[in-house]
């Protein structure tokens, strides 16, 4: 019952990985969730990128969460840090890069003009 259990898990991972994915640009960051959900969301609208957990739980998987200033948080689909042997090895890399793009677009965009 358990390994069932285990191979479905698995193949939802495996399913959501491959119909989901994140990009971005100095501009704006785009994705697509398992089910065809498309969000684009340029950087000034973005308060905050951060890593997290993906429930209040210790065990559970790590998420990039990004929080748009009107339409509120939402969870990257393909940018996740599972517990385990289901870890993306590249993940904190992955997280890294995006947060580091939306500090350096949101330093630009409200960097003062040199007078």
């Amino acid at each position: 019952m358990a390994f069932g259990v285990l191979l479905i898990i698995s193949g939802l991972l495996q399913v959501r990985g491959a119909f989901s994915s994140v990009s971005f640009d100095e501009r704006e960051i785009w994705w697509t969730g398992a089910l065809g959900s498309r969000k684009r969301f340029a950087w000034a609208d973005i308060t905050d990128v951060e890593v997290g957990k993906n429930r209040n739980r210790p065990d559970s998987g790590d998420v990039v969460r990004v929080t748009h200033r009107e339409h509120g948080d939402f969870k990257l689909p393909a940018v996740i840090g599972m517990p385990g042997a289901w870890r993306d090895p590249d993940f904190e890399t992955k997280a890294a890069a995006t947060i580091a793009t939306w500090r350096a677009a949101t330093a630009t965009a409200t960097a003062e003009p040199a007078t």
